[in-house]
């Protein structure tokens, strides 16, 4: 890997090497968890409202906490930015371990227990997520990120391959009746937290980095005045805003279609995320080349284009068959995704502070995450699903605008 030894003179190939496996640690407890959330929650007695409600809520957890959470990172002396990722990123692993009693409590509250658990995880989560993507920012040069940040990507896509459809065999294979297949939902529970004990052991041997040693820093306030005197920053936090919004809508459309209209099980889901993992192999390598030739403004109107169409293609043929061989075409949009908008976002924010930069966004990230669900879940009931989706891919078509607007201006580093 020639882009490993030119990062490798920044950091060291050991920071590169525990930086990919700490993803595919991510990954897999992305796999073993995420996938089966919704499933889970209906099965303990959810509905389309605590759908939109498991959605909603983490956003709300996530505007409140972001941006004290990045001026508490800014200003700790105590501590480096690793040693606080590694720490905030284990209590939201370990948090996961809460889930586990659910099983045991009345469905008439346990579905209200379970989305108020998952937003209280998302305090330690939201700080982490910040601490990390500024983290990310002081280990790679700029012209190196998207390389690091899609490597990371792309390793991981195997593991969530194969996890995800080990997982959902098993759920289909295993239990004989509910009672067992909650059970198995714990195994998963347990096995989520110790991956993720793993992934905070890869993350804690990256190499230190004086870049990333949290020393003296203004007052709060001078930090706040910076970051939104930041002309730049503004005009792509505004342009990504607009999309953020529109996608965020999508999440609980696409599981309550998925779930509740089409009659998911866990194995469904599995092979709808293994069919979505192999567009995002496919994917990551393909828009890292677009970015380094294009740069990430014009690379994000495309990817939005492509995300755009998601929830329209979904619904042309209402089955499962469908649904999960178009995951193709998401997985491969969702990585470019995934890839351009953090790469941008640390392409607009300078070394100093940058922290705080990347919670001030993620404040505004959160405040969508918290609103959209509701919008889209008024919009549901309002007009039905298929038209929801429909909408949906109508605001995605704002958001590309946002973005062709915005590389218009936008900064480009050299191929």
């Amino acid at each position: 890997m020639p882009h490993q030894e030119r990062i490798g003179k920044k950091t060291g190939s050991q920071t590169y090497f525990w930086f990919i496996w700490s993803g595919v640690a991510g990954a897999v407890v992305a796999s073993i968890f995420g996938p089966f959330t919704v499933k889970f929650l209906e099965r303990i007695g959810g509905t389309d409202f605590h759908i939109s409600l498991l959605n909603s809520l983490p956003g709300i957890v996530g505007m409140a906490v972001s941006l004290p959470g990045a001026l508490w990172l800014a200003g700790n002396k105590g501590k480096n930015l690793k040693t606080l990722t590694v720490e905030f990123t284990l209590a939201s692993r370990l948090m996961v371990l809460l889930l586990i009693p659910l099983v045991w409590i009345s469905p008439q509250w346990a579905p209200l227990f379970c989305v108020g658990m998952l937003a209280l995880k998302n305090i330690p989560e939201a700080i982490s997520q910040t601490a990390f993507q500024g983290l990310t920012g002081d280990l790679f040069r700029p012209e190196d990120r998207s390389t690091a940040i899609t490597q990371r990507n792309r390793y991981s896509v195997p593991a969530m391959l194969a996890v995800s459809l080990a997982a959902g065999i098993a759920m289909r294979v295993l239990p004989g009746n509910d009672a067992e297949r909650l059970t198995i939902y714990q195994i998963f529970f347990v096995l989520a937290a110790l991956f993720g004990v793993l992934e905070v052991g890869f993350m804690s041997r990256m190499q230190e980095t004086g870049l990333s040693l949290q020393e003296t820093s203004p007052p709060w306030r001078d930090m706040v005045r910076q970051v939104f005197g930041n002309k730049q920053f503004l005009k792509y936090m505004s342009s990504s805003l607009v999309f953020y919004f529109s996608w965020q809508m999508g999440w609980p459309l696409f599981s309550i279609y998925q779930v509740i209209h089409l009659r998911a099980d866990e194995l469904w889901l599995s092979l709808i995320g293994v069919v979505s993992s192999i567009g995002m192999f496919i994917g990551f390598r393909f828009w890292n080349r677009i970015i380094q030739k294009r740069g990430n403004g014009r690379t994000a109107v495309l990817v939005v284009l492509g995300m755009s169409t998601n929830p329209v293609l979904l619904v042309i043929f209402p089955n499962l068959y469908w649904a999960t061989g178009i995951n193709v075409l998401i997985g491969f949009f969702t990585a470019g995704t995934i890839t351009v908008l953090l790469n941008a976002l640390l392409e607009v924010t300078p070394q100093e502070h940058r922290v705080v930069y990347v919670g001030a966004y993620n404040l505004f990230v959160n405040a969508s995450l918290a609103v959209s669900p509701i919008v889209a879940f008024a919009i549901l009931r309002g007009i039905g699903i298929i038209p929801a989706l429909v909408t949906v891919s109508l605001c995605r078509l704002a958001g590309c605008l946002s973005f062709w607007l915005y590389s218009r201006q936008a900064p480009r580093l050299p191929a």
